[in-house]
């Protein structure tokens, strides 16, 4: 069951990469994917936070070597079934073996911006296990993407 979940994860991941390379993610190489696994500790889908209509169906990271990295979010409107598809932008830096991601502030009152870094956590080649996130459900696993 555990190799199904991860197959589809990696699936999704892959799908995302190939949907969301645009713009400047083709001109700078990629140093890193990691594609979500679960959410207080549940296989995906899973949803928003206790409670939401919507449900969280992927998200995967892609961490440029410039320090800089695009978000493919995928969510799923259980009430209509409508799949929507996110590109956000973000920074990141590494300290050893922790790694932090923080994306900028839109909103122009700045009074709903949460203070970065917005994920962070012990990282490897195999995962990302999230210790501080802003808006997920602890714990949060990512799987390192392979790359050909």
């Amino acid at each position: 069951m555990r190799r199904t979940v991860v197959r589809f994860i990696l699936g999704i991941a892959g799908l995302a990469v190939l949907v969301g390379c645009e713009g400047p993610t083709e001109s700078v190489p990629i140093s890193a994917i990691y594609a979500l696994s679960e959410v207080a500790s549940e296989a995906l889908p899973v949803p928003s936070y206790p409670g939401s209509t919507v449900e969280i169906v992927g998200d995967t990271l892609l961490l440029r070597e410039d320090g800089t990295g695009v978000q493919i979010a995928v969510r799923r409107d259980l009430t209509t079934g409508d799949v929507t598809r996110t590109r956000n932008d973000f920074e990141w830096t590494r300290t050893g073996a922790r790694l932090e991601i923080s994306f900028p502030c839109n909103d122009m009152i700045r009074a709903l911006c949460i203070a970065p870094p917005h994920l962070s956590g012990p990282v490897s080649d195999a995962e990302w296990v999230l210790d501080h996130a802003a808006w997920y459900e602890l714990p949060v696993a990512f799987v390192g993407v392979p790359r050909r």
